[in-house]
């Protein structure tokens, strides 16, 4: 099963890298319906970022966070934490919500002597649609 999920998740990878949001939001449920991976998580969550479904993207950042954290993965726990940040400023105007995200992505920074920061790659070819 981890073969056809590592396959639909390199799919929903290039349909990212390709601005086909809805492609690469299929791949990624796809995955997910194999089996559950941070990274299907995470791409879930960016491809619904891009299609404006910023709620349901939340919520699938929340959970790739997690699952990097259990892992441990904290420099790509990091990163969604620093990208739930932005989403809860800029699309919630939550600060309460992004200064949590914000001390998260901090704590993993000095705990695990993180340098730098990976700057999270998105394509630049249009910008989200509205939407909650």
């Amino acid at each position: 099963m981890a073969g056809r999920s590592d396959a639909q998740l390199a799919k929903g990878n290039e349909a990212l890298g390709a601005a086909d949001w809805s492609g690469a939001s299929d791949r990624f449920r796809e995955a997910l319906a194999q089996e559950e991976t941070a990274e299907a998580l995470a791409g879930l969550g960016d491809a619904l970022w891009w299609l404006g479904e910023i709620s349901e993207a939340v919520t699938y950042r929340q959970q790739a966070y997690a699952s990097f954290r259990r892992r441990p993965d904290p420099v790509r726990a990091a990163v969604i934490a620093m990208r739930l940040c932005i989403d809860h400023r800029a699309s919630f105007g939550n600060p309460a919500a992004s200064g949590g995200w914000l001390a998260r992505a901090t704590r993993l920074v000095d705990e695990f002597n993180i340098e730098p920061l990976p700057q999270p790659s998105r394509p630049r070819a249009s910008t989200p649609r509205s939407g909650r």
